[in-house]
């Protein structure tokens, strides 16, 4: 069953118009009340206006049978220059999606040790870099606090709230290598790709060393070195599953200053931040609008009518 949907700005043709296109999304695009989610009609709006299309020549159409496909018609007058750019458009997306690379080479720097830690350069160099580690994206979406370890225990012993700054980050497993990844946090000097870390470099036998990390998309490389996504830290980012493979958190955005209790299960604001983040990812552009969220980027495939 297909269902019209009037959605303003973009406007129904009646019969002036014919099929384009089915666009295959990679989750439902229909709300429970049966209109089109929001970050999609905007998404497709948006990106019909920078192709010079007026949204007058565009109809869209949901089909109940199978949530996540969207149906375009376009106008019977609308030219073949903008036809095909309404192609080029959809068949961006997944072959974006496919170039996109989550892998990451890791050079440690035993040279680089503080005079403490030197009883860790022979093992350490033994370690010939870089080596290329795997992240995993997934879904989760986390609200993290910038409160430091000392002021979340004060907190709790008072049993009283904390203010900090509450950032949003994407969570994604990082694969494991010769080394395993205990924890990142930047160095208070250096470029943003450079960070300090601690490594299971044998069973039970752990460094910290600082690394250079080298991103291999070039998207999520830039983004980082502009400092419009933080790919760690300055403070430890606690693991929920220690015995787990280590999450890279990937800080998309800032919810401000808030106050909650951390060690409260029933401080309802908690849940609402969390929400508040996963919107918030739904904007969180790309590489990740591609994996995550809500939006036209999260286009998997296209059927053209003819």
């Amino acid at each position: 069953m297909r269902k019209l949907l009037v959605l303003l700005p973009l406007l129904l043709l009646g019969g002036c118009s014919e099929d384009f296109a089915t666009l295959h999304f990679a989750q439902p695009v229909s709300a429970y009340y049966g209109d089109l989610k929001q970050q999609y009609g905007d998404d497709l709006y948006q990106a019909i206006l920078k192709l010079g299309i007026d949204p007058k020549d565009i109809e869209v159409e949901l089909d109940n049978d199978h949530r996540q496909d969207l149906l375009i018609s376009v106008s019977r007058s609308l030219d073949a220059g903008k036809r095909q750019a309404l192609r080029e458009l959809f068949d961006e997306i997944p072959r974006a999606r496919a170039a996109t690379s989550w892998e990451v080479d890791v050079t440690l720097e035993p040279q680089s040790l503080e005079p403490q830690y030197q009883v860790w350069r022979e093992a350490l160099e033994k370690i010939k870099g870089p080596v290329t580690l795997e992240i995993k994206l997934g879904s989760r979406i986390e609200a993290l606090s910038t409160a430091t370890l000392m002021d979340s225990i004060q907190a709790a012993e008072k049993k009283s709230e904390v203010s900090s700054i509450i950032t949003c980050h994407v969570l994604a497993e990082v694969s494991r290598g010769p080394f395993k990844l205990r924890s990142i946090v930047q160095l208070e000097e250096g470029p943003s790709e450079r960070a300090q870390v601690v490594i299971e470099y044998a069973q039970m036998r752990y460094a910290t060393v600082p690394a250079q990390f080298d991103f291999k998309d070039p998207v999520l490389k830039e983004r980082i070195r502009n400092g419009q996504i933080k790919a760690w830290q300055a403070e430890r980012t606690l693991q929920r599953n220690p015995y787990g493979p280590f999450e890279m958190a990937f800080e998309i955005g800032s919810l401000g200053k808030q106050s909650v209790n951390l060690y409260s299960g029933t401080d309802q604001r908690i849940s609402m931040l969390q929400s508040d983040c996963r919107e918030l990812a739904d904007h969180a552009g790309r590489p990740f609008s591609l994996f995550i969220g809500q939006g036209l980027d999260r286009l998997e495939s296209v059927t053209y009518a003819n």
